[in-house]
């Protein structure tokens, strides 16, 4: 059995999406832009800025859900704005991020039970720690396969831009 190389296998994979959907390929645009609306974005952000507020545990989790709703919109909005202006790539970039810190939600659940178990049964200190623990290790995850297929790409690891 051959192995496919990434670009065949995608070749593939978008070929047959392509040929399996009975939605015009016209109105499957404009589902994606009611998809990735600002709107979606800030609705991702909201939950997060409603939690930090509420939260318990000192300036500790609120201070982490908070960095959560700001990397959250920030990613989403700019991953929306890069396709907006055809930048294909950098769009799928920051939706990977976008999806790391959404995903936190997950992490949050796996990570609570056993900080509970490890702080003693103790609640708060666990809750401090995981308001922290449940992103920043997707995003970092995020981040280096990101970085990881530019330079298999070949393209630069940070954006020559100029400077604002």
């Amino acid at each position: 059995m051959r192995i496919l190389r990434e670009d065949e296998a995608r070749r593939f994979t978008t070929r047959r999406r392509d040929r399996s959907c009975s939605v015009p390929r016209a109105k499957r645009g404009l589902a994606l832009n009611s998809l990735y609306s600002p709107r979606c974005g800030l609705q991702r952000g909201d939950g997060c800025i409603a939690t930090s507020v509420h939260a318990a545990g000192g300036f500790v989790a609120p201070g982490g859900f908070l960095v959560l709703a700001l990397a959250t919109l920030g990613s989403a909005c700019t991953g929306y704005w890069n396709i907006r202006h055809g930048n294909v790539d950098r769009h799928r970039e920051w939706m990977t991020r976008s999806y790391a810190c959404i995903f936190g939600a997950v992490t949050l659940r796996l990570w609570l039970p056993l900080l509970i178990v490890a702080n003693g049964g103790e609640f708060l200190p666990a809750y401090r720690w995981v308001a922290w623990l449940a992103w920043v290790p997707n995003l970092a995850f995020a981040e280096w396969t990101i970085r990881r297929a530019r330079a298999r790409r070949g393209a630069p690891l940070v954006e020559q831009g100029s400077a604002a």
